[in-house]
């Protein structure tokens, strides 16, 4: 914290000084790397695993993935708690406590961290010290049931914050001052048969429209500046899954056991590849080179998959359920698994893109559920062992 002090005093008094060498301009982060939720990062991959760079343990599960921006890395732990730690040494740098759980990874921008957590508030904090700017309360949050790990991580976009919420609603946010913009009520129009149904998936924003899933089985295409419903693709069951928006098409996965692709202005379906295992999709999609990847659940099945065709081009079995999303970086692909909710052996794979041959792994004794980052040859990913990892 007296780091960040100095560093903010030190900005300060170079702009008093009219002096050109200054702090670097804030950065921007948010889940599976940009608002389309691609899952690509444009830096060095990890092509062989050399050590551990530094573990943070946290005083929770943690099932948030985490956000690098501004040298700092957050994540939220079910201790409550909203975490920043320092990217090159894993110190910790400042805590945010709040009621509940928080499964929500943070976005951040212009300066401002962003954030869901289980006592069902939108948070916004200074992303330098953690100090809260504004909270707005939603409908009741909470666990759906025993795997619905993951609340809604919110997208920044045309000067809004955009999340869903245990309440059934997708909600838009002043990003500023956290007035609502509009609220958009997904049981309205659901012929699910509970009143509850969460909207846990988180949103993509592409081109003025906000694309995301509910648990009542419909997923939503909805005008960003209004709300208004530009059209509703019915699966049947829940979306866990986060889009992926693409080339014109948005790529989801649910518990139809299915991996579907729809046009993006449409919502007509273009292609829909079914699990041959019957297996839940609830890992969301990355892209890279024309090929989506996918993870499963009770399959305990990696796939790659043509985005245009929707072909298998290859899969891998690993010993535990896929829920973690996977990031792709100079051809390689990561993703983790999870063997026993909270009481397994996890692991986090390194697999050739083109191929799907291994590259390498690391075991961690507990679950992955985390989405991983790249960045400079080094993959930061958590644990429900309640750590922060940083592997070289």
């Amino acid at each position: 914290m007296f780091r960040l002090k100095l560093k903010l005093f030190v900005c300060t008094l170079c702009s008093a000084l009219l002096l050109v060498a200054c702090s670097p301009p804030l950065q921007s982060a948010v889940f599976r790397g940009d608002l389309q939720h691609s899952g690509l990062y444009a830096t060095s991959p990890l092509t062989k695993f050399h050590s551990v760079m530094w573990k943070f343990k946290a005083s929770g599960a943690v099932k948030s993935s985490p956000v690098l921006a501004n040298g700092l890395v957050y994540f939220g732990s079910d201790d409550g708690s909203l975490y920043a730690i320092d990217q090159e040494n894993g110190e910790l740098e400042w805590q945010f406590k709040t009621a509940k759980k928080i499964t929500s990874t943070p976005a951040v921008d212009q300066g401002v961290l962003y954030f869901v957590a289980g006592d069902g508030h939108l948070y916004a904090l200074d992303a330098l010290d953690g100090s809260q700017k504004w909270a707005f309360a939603t409908g009741a949050e909470g666990d759906w049931d025993q795997w619905d790990l993951f609340q809604s991580s919110p997208e920044v976009a045309n000067g809004k914050v955009y999340f869903g919420s245990g309440d059934g609603s997708v909600y838009a946010l002043d990003a500023l001052t956290g007035k609502l913009a509009w609220r958009y009520n997904t049981l309205e129009d659901s012929q699910a048969a509970s009143p509850f149904w969460p909207v846990h998936s988180s949103p993509a924003v592409v081109d003025g429209v906000v694309y995301v899933g509910g648990y009542c089985g419909d997923f939503y295409a909805l005008d960003a500046l209004s709300g208004k419903l530009e059209w509703k693709y019915a699966t049947g069951r829940p979306v866990q899954s986060s889009a992926l928006v693409d080339g014109g098409l948005v790529y989801f996965g649910g518990r139809d056991a299915v991996l579907h692709a729809v046009d993006a202005k449409t919502g007509v379906e273009t292609w829909a590849y079914h699990s041959p295992e019957a297996s839940w999709m609830p890992s969301s999609p990355a892209i890279w080179d024309g090929t989506l990847f996918v993870g499963s659940s009770n399959a305990y099945t990696f796939y790659a998959i043509n985005a245009l065709t929707g072909e298998i081009r290859w899969k891998v079995t690993s010993p535990g359920r896929s829920f973690s999303s996977p990031a792709v970086a100079g051809g390689v692909v990561y993703y983790g698994d999870a063997t026993g909710q909270g009481a397994g052996v996890g692991h986090l794979y390194a697999l050739d893109a083109l191929t799907g041959n291994q590259l390498w792994s690391y075991d961690v004794p507990a679950d992955v559920f985390s989405s991983p980052v790249v960045l400079n040859g080094v993959v930061y990913f958590t644990s429900t062992d309640g750590s922060l990892y940083a592997l070289k």
